[in-house]
């Protein structure tokens, strides 16, 4: 009986202390915590030269687990005003396949072998109804390639209404890996299936220093 109970004891200390240890990993985070995170790798992007390796994937349901279509593709940037995109890494179409370098207001694209430059675009976005609520939280750490980082949440929920319907509630989930050094390595976002099919993307930041970008046309 008393060997029972020492055991019983012995799993109840090993409960409370797996829970101990999951909420100091995982807590919550104000607006003005997590903006000071993102302050910090910005910092990073807008000094030094860099690539972002970019996966979209499209869901055709909420539940799908397997993604139906797969976009990749690759940007490197030079702040603050030049980028070098290459579009279609993974497309079966050579259509599907080019380069595009912006350099301030100068735009050249590559389709067939042959760059040639666009007219500067004078296009805008348009607006959203704003969010509804945001939540922040620190994830704790996890390796990436080998280094630690912190892995930090936020949980964007949106209002919006399709014609005259009813409002509605939309997320958008994003994670951050951010290096001890402050730069961030890895981004995926994630939104659901109420405004558009459920989609998630991926990106992966690499720093390099050798990264030259110029107008292909002079």
């Amino acid at each position: 009986m008393k060997r029972h109970s020492l055991i019983i004891c012995f799993l109840l200390f090993v409960v409370l202390a797996t829970s101990n240890s999951l909420s100091a990993q995982d807590t919550t985070m104000s607006e003005e915590e997590y903006d000071k995170v993102a302050a910090i790798f910005r910092s990073f992007l807008s000094k030094e030269p860099y690539r972002v390796r970019y996966t979209h994937e499209t869901f055709p349901s909420e539940e799908a687990k397997e993604p139906e279509k797969i976009n990749k593709w690759m940007t490197e940037y030079i702040k603050p005003d030049r980028e070098h995109n290459f579009y279609g890494l993974n497309a079966s179409e050579p259509s599907a396949k080019y380069e595009r370098i912006v350099i301030a207001e100068r735009i050249f694209t590559n389709k067939d072998g042959k760059w040639k430059e666009l007219s500067p675009s004078k296009g805008g976005f348009g607006g959203g109804s704003g969010a509804a609520s945001a939540e922040y939280f620190n994830r704790g750490t996890e390796k990436i390639d080998g280094r630690v980082t912190n892995v930090y949440e936020s949980i964007i929920t949106e209002r919006f209404a399709r014609g005259s319907g009813p409002w509605q509630l939309s997320y958008y989930r994003s994670k951050i890996w951010v290096s001890k050094d402050g730069r961030i390595r890895k981004y995926v976002g994630e939104s659901d299936a109420k405004i558009t099919k459920r989609n998630r993307t991926t990106e992966i930041y690499e720093y390099d220093s050798k990264i030259k970008i110029e107008a292909p046309i002079k």
